[in-house]
């Protein structure tokens, strides 16, 4: 008996079956296509151990933006074909956003400079400081700028300096500090005295044109230990040398005493007696005349400023304190300039000026302004204003008692400016005083 074997495959119609198909692809690009890249499906089949796979892209592909539709296909020996995988390539353009396209974030300052305070003898004064820098997270340089640049000629007072920066955006930034000028008040130079000068003072003092002898104490200025000779002047040239001299007396001559010589101008006109305006030191016994010379210097402030010596008995003085032994004399020295000849105001002879100004208060002032002064009797006197550049603006005449006296003056409607007072009496003139109208 014949037994006949079927091939099942021999009319086999059973298409392949996909297994691993991917799912939709979404990705993004900057450009106008990109490469996009997938695991390839596979496929079985019944009676076809490997089957034909294929498909209309491949992985790797470069595809558009937009939607691409995949296909694969699967065929078996006998040609029985499936499309059974598909699925989507999806590619979208995105734009790369500009972090800074609505930067909102302003720049930081740096090293913003701290509180500064100075001082001046002038209305105004020139204050510098580092200026701060600044970065932003968005422009490269941020601009940036103040109300006031480093270097600026600050009135009196009170300023604020505001430094902002700014980046491309507009964003801002800002930080402030403030810069206090302080007015030197010019004039009211500190007080120095002896508590006696009995035994050991000041009998003589030369120095240019001065060549002046006195006692132990000027007894119409009232105060003990102190002679106030600064109705007595003489005119310097700047950048020449003169000889300044001192001579001391003691009452007493059985022993021998160490005196200390010291003396001051105020080179600067700033109201004290800096470290550096000391002009003489020495220091012997009673018997010998302390000689130094004094260079005037090319930079001092001309017109007419103080000049203080002083002889103490132990030690060397101070410009200002009050101690037991010697004397203390003030002296008024008219400094002109370099090649300038000297007028009989600014080289007048020895004589008693009846009036003192002591202070002028306040200074700065915004109104009215107050002198304080000292005459040796009852008189009238006039009292004229100057401007910095020597004009009178003002002229008054008042009277004035025996003594102290205080006398106002309304200077509200005066400009901002430097103004020296001066009195006249008629035949003399006192040593003209600054202030400073804000």
């Amino acid at each position: 008996m014949t037994q006949t074997v079927v091939d099942p495959c021999a009319s086999d119609v059973t298409p392949p079956v996909f297994a691993n198909c991917p799912q939709n692809i979404s990705i993004t690009t900057p450009n106008y296509s990109a490469v996009v890249n997938w695991t390839v499906p596979t496929a079985a089949d019944n009676c076809t151990a490997t089957p034909l796979i294929t498909s209309n892209y491949a992985s790797g592909s470069t595809f558009p933006v937009g939607t691409t539709a995949i296909v694969y296909t699967a065929t078996d020996d006998k040609s029985n074909r499936t499309t059974a995988c598909r699925f989507n390539v999806v590619v979208t353009r995105v734009v790369a956003t500009n972090p800074c396209a609505n930067d909102v974030t302003p720049p930081v300052l740096r090293n913003c400079p701290q509180n500064i305070t100075t001082t001046t003898t002038t209305s105004k004064a020139n204050v510098t400081w580092t200026v701060p820098t600044a970065s932003d997270n968005c422009t490269t340089n941020p601009t940036v700028s103040s109300n006031f640049p480093s270097g600026y000629a600050f009135p009196i007072g009170v300023t604020s300096v505001t430094y902002a920066a700014t980046d491309a955006k507009g964003n801002r930034a800002t930080c402030s500090f403030l810069v206090t000028v302080q007015a030197v008040v010019v004039g009211e130079i500190c007080a120095s005295k002896s508590e006696t000068p009995w035994l050991e003072w000041i009998s003589k003092v030369q120095f240019n044109t001065i060549n002046n002898v006195s006692e132990k104490t000027r007894s119409e200025r009232f105060v003990v230990g102190y002679s106030d000779w600064r109705d007595v002047s003489t005119a310097v040239n700047q950048n020449k040398t003169y000889a300044l001299s001192i001579m001391a007396t003691e009452s007493y001559s059985t022993t021998t005493t160490m005196l200390y010589y010291r003396a001051w101008i105020d080179f600067n006109g700033n109201g004290f007696f800096d470290t550096n305006e000391k002009v003489l030191e020495q220091t012997n016994n009673g018997k010998v005349v302390a000689v130094q010379n004094v260079k005037i210097p090319l930079t001092t402030t001309q017109g007419a400023v103080r000049m203080r010596v002083t002889m103490k008995k132990g030690s060397y003085p101070t410009p200002c304190e009050a101690f037991a032994n010697g004397e203390v004399e003030d002296y008024t020295v008219n400094i002109i300039g370099q090649f300038a000849v000297a007028n009989l105001a600014q080289q007048r002879p020895t004589q008693l000026i009846p009036i003192v100004i002591s202070a002028i208060s306040p200074n700065p002032t915004s109104s009215d302004v107050f002198i304080k002064l000292e005459s040796i009797d009852k008189r009238t006197v006039r009292f004229d204003f100057y401007n910095a550049v020597g004009t009178r603006v003002k002229s008054e005449k008042q009277a004035v008692e025996k003594g102290v006296n205080t006398i106002g003056f309304d200077f509200s409607d005066a400009p901002q400016g430097v103004y020296f007072i001066q009195t006249d009496v008629g035949n003399g003139r006192d040593v003209p005083m600054k202030f400073i109208k804000m």
